[in-house]
């Protein structure tokens, strides 16, 4: 939130986290902890948190979250995914029973012109 100046988590944000290492129950709570943390300040409650991970901890995340931390809003956590600054995220609706949900990551990008 910081680096883009950001005085809270609002509405329309994803938070987007790599996980370095191989993760451990200690680790994800660790997670979890820092995430609850943004979320205490945040201006819409009722506002689901959208999740992206490059690792598979997602459904892990999401439940040390509900039920360790106690976050009410409800939770999308979608792993395997990577994204960078300033990426859009569409994330559609769930597929059945499955828990698969499609995502499409749409990178900004601009055009740069070469000095000669």
């Amino acid at each position: 939130l910081r680096k883009f100046d950001l005085p809270r988590f609002t509405a329309g944000l994803a938070l987007s986290l790599s996980v370095n290492g191989v993760p451990d129950y200690q680790s994800v709570k660790r997670i979890a902890a820092g995430v609850a943390e943004i979320l205490k300040d945040s201006d819409d409650t009722k506002c689901p948190l959208y999740l992206t991970l490059d690792l598979d901890i997602a459904k892990s995340l999401g439940g040390i979250l509900k039920d360790e931390f106690k976050v009410a809003r409800d939770i999308i956590a979608v792993d395997g995914i990577e994204v960078g600054d300033l990426d859009y995220i569409d994330i559609g609706e769930c597929l059945g029973i499955t828990e698969v949900i499609p995502v499409t990551v749409k990178s900004l990008m601009f055009p740069t012109t070469h000095a000669d």
